[in-house]
């Protein structure tokens, strides 16, 4: 009856410090994140700021820059992506099939 008690007292204990592992690491996860996205914006803040020092003096300089002037660009970047990618597998396709063809006629001759 003594050993019941005392593994039982261990057990607890054990279940006890788990509890208390868990909470423990899940608020030092949640103060890294907390963390983390404070310097995230300080970041994109100075980002920000840089920015608008350099649009202030393309402004002074008589070089206005908008967005407009990269999307097209961004655009045309897209859009050969999904024109180009398919176009050499298909490209590489053919050339495959021409040349299997090529090595059986070879063969065949």
């Amino acid at each position: 009856m003594d050993v019941v008690n005392f593994a039982s007292t261990i057990f607890a204990f054990i279940y006890f410090g788990l509890i208390v592992l868990l909470i423990v690491s899940f608020t030092l996860f949640i103060r890294r994140i907390l963390i983390n996205s404070s310097k995230k914006n300080q970041h994109l803040e100075e980002i920000e700021k840089s920015l608008k020092k350099l649009q202030n003096y393309l402004k002074r300089i008589k070089m206005p820059i908008s967005i407009s002037t990269i999307v097209p660009f961004r655009q045309m970047i897209d859009i050969l992506a999904l024109v180009v990618i398919p176009l050499v597998f298909v490209i590489e396709k053919s050339v495959k099939n021409s040349l299997s063809t090529d090595f059986s006629m070879s063969l065949l001759n």
